[in-house]
């Protein structure tokens, strides 16, 4: 998928990652207008989505670092891992939210955090989807 000329972004992690981003920015001046606490809401809630998801990322595909010197047959191990850290950190987001936020609109939050799970679905559903239109539309030259 192309953004245009600025942003040609080849991993489909990384595009899942910055319409992520591109969404709660959209939708966090969206809920401005309908008030500070419905704005920083959405926000908090897209960021508990963001975050967890991002470092899980960055540790599954990182060519360096904690998963460097993992022997070649951990099968899922890796994916367990990264799981099990998005996980951890997404409860101590949801913790810290709840117990430090006093004023949250929970309608809003959890909206933000469920629509910015469904980008995981809905990115990889619109490029497959593009991806057999372009096959079909070869096949029939």
């Amino acid at each position: 998928m192309h953004f245009g000329p600025f942003l040609n972004i080849e991993s489909q992690v990384d595009r899942i990652i910055v319409i992520q981003i591109f969404t709660v920015i959209l939708a966090t001046g969206i809920f401005l207008m309908f008030g500070v606490v419905a704005a920083y809401s959405v926000m908090l809630g897209g960021l508990i989505c963001i975050l967890p998801g991002y470092f899980a990322a960055r540790v599954l595909v990182a060519k360096k670092g904690p998963l460097e010197n993992l022997p070649t047959d951990v099968g899922l191990s890796p994916v367990i891992r990264s799981e099990l850290i998005k996980f951890g950190l997404s409860v101590a987001l949801f913790l810290a939210t709840f117990l430090l936020v006093e004023r949250l609109n929970t309608l809003l939050f959890f909206a933000a955090f469920i629509g910015l799970q469904l980008i995981y679905i809905v990115v990889p559903a619109i490029e497959a989807s593009a991806l057999r239109r372009r096959y079909a539309g070869k096949q029939s030259d």
